[in-house]
Parts: C-alpha cells; sequence; structure tokens
C-alpha cells in the first residue's frame, strides 16, 4: 500500500486561515479545491441564473401543459438516482399546479433498460399528452422517435455522455450534451429534474401565475439520490446534498425518506452523506435489483406515515435477499476471474447463473479488491448483459464507445459514465472482447495507478486529535466521490488492545501527557501487543457507546519501524 500526503496550496490555506477556519480544516480544503469560505456556502439560490440549454425550450412546453391540464407521464431510470428523480418530478410538477401526473418506471428483468418502443407503447396506453424521462433518454433514439410518431411531446432529463447522435426530443436537459454550458457536468439525474423544477417555479413567481411552494422542499430526494449514484461531488452537487441534509435532519423530508431511514437505523438528527450511501441508498436501490423500482418510488411518494413505513420494510427485506445473492454471486465471479487477477490490466467475469440486478454490485466489490477496471457479465440467451465498475484515470464509457466503433457487431446496446457502465453484448465474442478490454486499460493507464494507495490530509497534532476537530468534520463537510472524507496518518503506541466480536480490534492509542485516544480497526482480528508501535491512516469518529467521546477509525495499518515513532505535527 503506497500512502500519499494530499498535495495543498500553502498560500490558499494561509487564506482559509485568515477567513477564520482552524490550521486543519484549512488544510483539507485547500486539498480539495476550495479558495474561500464562499465556496462552502451552499444556497439554491445561486443556481437561479445558470441555465442548461434547453431550459427555456422545456418550461416552454411545461407552462403550456400546466395551462391546458395535459396529462404527463414521467419515465425514469430503475436505480437510486431514477427513482428520485422520478418522485422529485412528480412531487415538483403536483406542488406547481399539474393534475394530470404520473410515472412509469422499466422493469430491468422485463424491459431492459430506457425509453424503448414498448416502454413508448404503455405511455400511450395511459393516455398521456407529454413524456418526460428522468435520468435516461439521451441514447433514446428509437424510443423518443417513437413517441414523436405518435404524437408525444417529448421532453428528456439526462446526464449521462451522449453518443454521436441525440434523440430528436422536444427539449433535451443534459449538461454532458453537445452545446451546453452549464458548468457542472457531474449533476446527476435527480439534479438536472431538480433544476427545470426550479426553472419552472421562477417563472411561475416571476409571471405572478401564483403562490407556490419552494421546490427546496424535494432536495432531501435530490441528496439521496446524489449520493447514491456515486457522482463527483463538484460545487453544485454539494450544494445540493447540503441543503436537502439540513431538512432531512430536521424532519424536513417526505414520510417515505423518514421511514427508509428508520428501517435502517439512521438517527436523522446526525445524518450524514455516508449514511445515505452505505444504508439508505442500497435498500432504495434494492426494489430495482431484485423486483420493480415501482415500490421504490411509490414509497418516496407516500405521503402517510404508516404506508410509508410499510413500504420501506418491503425495500429492507429487498435489501437483506441483495446480500444474500450478492455473496454467493461474488464467489461465483472470483472462480470465474484468471487465477491471478492482478496479472491482468482490464477484468471480465462471466457468472453463468448471473443475477442482473446484482452483477454491478459484484463489479464494484472485484474492482474494489483488485483496483482494476471490472466487467461481470450475465447470460441472457445468446446475449450477454454486463455491468461495469472502474478506478480513476479509466474512463468506462468512452473505452466501450471505442470498442462499439471498432466492432459494431458486437454490441446490442451499451451506456454510461467515466466510473460506471452497463452493456450488452453478443456471448459468442467475450473472449475477444475480454482480450481487447484488457489491452484497451493497459494502453491508457500507467502501471503505478494500478497500485493500491491511500491519499491522506497529512499528520494531526495531539492537540488537533479532539472532539471539536470531528465534529467540525461531521457537522459542514459534505463528503463523497472526488470529495473525499478527512484521512490523516501517524504514529501511535499501542496502550491496549481487545479483539471485539466479530473479528474487530478496540485499540486505545497512547498521546504525549498520559493521554489515549481510543482507535477501532474493523476486519483485523488478530490482538497486537501493547508497546507496539504502528503507522496508521484513520479517519476521525465519535463512539456512541462512550458518550460520543473521539475514536480513530482506522483505514490502514502496519508496524512502525523505529525511525517512525513520532508523532509530527
Amino acid at each position: 500500500m503506497e500512502i500519499q500526503v494530499r498535495p495543498v496550496d500553502r498560500q490558499v490555506m494561509a487564506d482559509l486561515m485568515n477567513e477564520g477556519m482552524s490550521r486543519a480544516m484549512a488544510r483539507v480544503y485547500a486539498g480539495r479545491g476550495i479558495k474561500s469560505i464562499a465556496d462552502l456556502e451552499y444556497l439554491v439560490q445561486r443556481l437561479e441564473h445558470i441555465p442548461m440549454k434547453d431550459q427555456d425550450k422545456a418550461v416552454s412546453l411545461l407552462l403550456e401543459a400546466l395551462e391546458n391540464q395535459s396529462h404527463i407521464c414521467i419515465s425514469g431510470d430503475y436505480d437510486c438516482d431514477g427513482a428520485t428523480a422520478t418522485a422529485v418530478m412528480v412531487r415538483g410538477l403536483r406542488s406547481l399546479g399539474f393534475k394530470n401526473v404520473d410515472f412509469l418506471v422499466p422493469n430491468r428483468f422485463r424491459d431492459g433498460y430506457g425509453l424503448t418502443p414498448p416502454i413508448v407503447e404503455q405511455v400511450l396506453q395511459r393516455g398521456a399528452d407529454l413524456l418526460i424521462t428522468v435520468d435516461n433518454g439521451i441514447s433514446s433514439i428509437a424510443g423518443v422517435a417513437a413517441a414523436k410518431a405518435a404524437g408525444l411531446k417529448v421532453i428528456v432529463t439526462d446526464h449521462h455522455l451522449a453518443g454521436e447522435v441525440l434523440p430528436e426530443a422536444d427539449a433535451i436537459l443534459d449538461p454532458n450534451q453537445p452545446g451546453c454550458a452549464f458548468p457542472w457536468k457531474s449533476t446527476a439525474g435527480v439534479g438536472v429534474a431538480f433544476m427545470l423544477i426550479l426553472a419552472l417555479f421562477w417563472e411561475l413567481e416571476s409571471r405572478e401565475l401564483g403562490e407556490f411552494p419552494n421546490p427546496k422542499q424535494l432536495t432531501p430526494l435530490v441528496a439521496l439520490g446524489t449520493v447514491a449514484d456515486v457522482v463527483p461531488l463538484e460545487y453544485n452537487n454539494r450544494l445540493l446534498v447540503d441543503v436537502g441534509l439540513r431538512r432531512w435532519r430536521k424532519g424536513w423530508a417526505p414520510e417515505g425518506l423518514l421511514a427508509l431511514a428508520r428501517v435502517s437505523r439512521v438517527n436523522i438528527e446526525n445524518l450524514q452523506a455516508s449514511s445515505i450511501g452505505f444504508q439508505i441508498g442500497p435498500r432504495l436501490n434494492a426494489a430495482g435489483r431484485m423486483d420493480d423500482m415501482t415500490i421504490g418510488i411509490r414509497c418516496l411518494l407516500e405521503d402517510d406515515p404508516e404506508k410509508a413505513l410499510e413500504l420501506a420494510k418491503e425495500l429492507d427485506q429487498f435489501n437483506r435477499e441483495r446480500r444474500v445473492v450478492e455473496k454467493e454471486q461474488c464467489s461465483e465471479a472470483l472462480i470465474a476471474l484468471p487465477e491471478d487477477p492482478t496479472g491482468q490490466f482490464g477484468l471480465t467475469a462471466v457468472i453463468p447463473d448471473g443475477h442482473i440486478g446484482v452483477i454491478g454490485i459484484v463489479a464494484g466489490r472485484l474492482k474494489e479488491e483488485f483496483h482494476r477496471p471490472v466487467i461481470v457479465f450475465a447470460q441472457d440467451g445468446d446475449w450477454l448483459k454486463g455491468s461495469g465498475r472502474s478506478i480513476p484515470g479509466f474512463h468506462l464509457r468512452d473505452a466501450l464507445a471505442d470498442l462499439a466503433k471498432d466492432h459494431p457487431d458486437w454490441f446490442k446496446a451499451f451506456g454510461g459514465h467515466a466510473m460506471a457502465a452497463g452493456m450488452t453484448l453478443r456471448a459468442e465474442v467475450i473472449a475477444d472482447f475480454s482480450r481487447e478490454f484488457d489491452q484497451l486499460v493497459e494502453t491508457r493507464i500507467p502501471t503505478e495507478v494500478l497500485e493500491k494507495s491511500l491519499v491522506v490530509d497529512g499528520i494531526l497534532s495531539p492537540a488537533e486529535l479532539s472532539t471539536a476537530l470531528a465534529e467540525e468534520i461531521r457537522s459542514i463537510g459534505i463528503w463523497g466521490q472526488e470529495f473525499p472524507e478527512p484521512m490523516f496518518m501517524g504514529s501511535f503506541e499501542v496502550a491496549s488492545c481487545k479483539v471485539m466480536k466479530g473479528g474487530h480490534l478496540r485499540l486505545e492509542l497512547a498521546l504525549p501527557n498520559q493521554r489515549t485516544v481510543a482507535a477501532v480497526w474493523f476486519n483485523q482480528a488478530e490482538a497486537i501487543p501493547e508497546g507496539t508501535w504502528l503507522q496508521l491512516v484513520y479517519s476521525l469518529d465519535f463512539d456512541a457507546f462512550r458518550g460520543g467521546a473521539l475514536q480513530l477509525r482506522v483505514i490502514w495499518g502496519s508496524e512502525a519501524p523505529q525511525a517512525s515513532q513520532e508523532l509530527v505535527a
């Protein structure tokens, strides 16, 4: 394991300290590109004058639909981003006076991905006049064409990368489409949907067409979808997550979200982005992975607390089933990999009886274990359905696009973004695909990138090891993809060690002046003798069982050489 110290601009760090930020937090934020405290001020109003391409067209279409009370159908993706985007669009339009709004989400197992002509047929059967896609649509050329041919008006809202040809929709909102000047290209699908609702709200206000609830009431949904989709937390996404978390912590969230937090055993008063990513998001995602995301969206739209809790319990059960299947499929995927996976650059695994809803998670697990781009396939007749996960430095969707350009007969469909993608591949070409994918990764990723590493935010002094700093990190930080939670390193002497139930360690680490600090080291079952010096990488946490005292959460550690037995600020 290579430990790297995050580079930081010392002048920016000094400027942040002059604005009143502590030394430790100034170093953390300077290392993440923050230049002023203003970069951490999150107000929805700051989004008002930054339109997306086709935003005005979409608002005009919606104003016309409002005047005519047209029937609107929302068609979303079947993941957490798509579910929350659907809920945002349905709730948002209804709150702005639309009376005929419903939704239709494809079933992963029956319908496949995206807006397809058969999905359009279902939309038409519902009597829709206007079709709005959320978190999909940018690659649905045939589906949009079918909708237009049937006389529907179509608004596409998406965030995925566009292909060489765009769908012929009446309006397309996608920050990644050619010619869109919207600066925050990593906005999630739910964020794009929210931006359209926000733009419509501001237009209705400016025309004095009535009094409507502020769409910021939808931001807890936006926070959930944004974090769960693991998009980079650039400013726009941090803003939306921050506003959503603050409302959620006060209980100002849809009943479905409060119920999901309850079944996830999350205390909303201390709700963090990490709780969304690891506890709440997977339960919502489980509906689309194991059954039908319609159940998840119904939970997000439910206003009755008891009914919302029943739906949340159903989602929790789906998640339990998902965990069992995931464990089995991970074992099968490991068997399908080469004997020495680290001897290759890009990994592929075929699970003949693979579960289509779980192979993406399996790909993510393998990516974390071997630090390689990974694609896991499930057999589907003459086709293989694949889901891939990548590492920083390798754009997975672009790689698939290049392979499809060279071999157009290999693919039935593909799509996604830099870190995650899906595809349908001819089964008979899997050997050739695996070889070329491996070669493509080799040519595009430097060998050193494939070595596991941890990037830390330097060393804390004994005085900085405090509940005050831990609280500062927890209370004001929005941490996630490409804006990681702070990690620090240091050398500590073990004052005591206890092996806990489940194979974890609880340590007491000696500090100067007879002071000790507690630490927990998960999945480390071997006791460490007192007096041993350890080099640790850790984050700051709280011990819920000891009145919220400071606790280090060990991320990596090794026995420290004699020369490094010192805690240096």
